[in-house]
């Protein structure tokens, strides 16, 4: 078992106010596989995923970055969409071949908008 620290969005981002203090990580990234949305946040910023056509996520629920590709995430396609280090995202993980991914991500906007339309119904 491997523990790591990590520290929180708002302590990184700098945000001014209460002290959130580091968070102790110990579950692999395998574990999210078929859980559901996970809540997370970009690790890279949109202008080097342009570039790359890949970027990372992190999240609370697992340790260490997890990849995700652009052509497996139209939200993250949209040219539209601005995001930037640190803002939310959610997404689900999927493992393929042997390797895992962040997929169906969502920004918190889109989560929104996507609640709207179903109350709607």
């Amino acid at each position: 078992l491997r523990l790591e620290l990590v520290r929180s969005p708002s302590v990184i981002s700098g945000m001014h106010g209460a002290h959130i203090g580091p968070v102790i990580v110990q579950y692999p990234v395998g574990n999210c596989v078929a859980a559901g949305r996970i809540q997370g946040w970009f690790w890279t910023p949109r202008d080097q995923v342009e570039q790359q056509g890949f970027g990372q996520v992190q999240s609370y629920c697992f340790e260490g970055d997890l990849l995700f590709h652009v052509d497996r995430n139209p939200a993250v396609a949209k040219s539209g969409l601005q995001y930037k280090r640190h803002d939310p995202v959610s997404f689900e993980v999927v493992q393929e071949r042997g390797q895992f991914h962040a997929i169906n991500m969502a920004t918190t906007e889109e989560l929104v908008q996507m609640q709207d339309f179903t109350s709607q119904l």
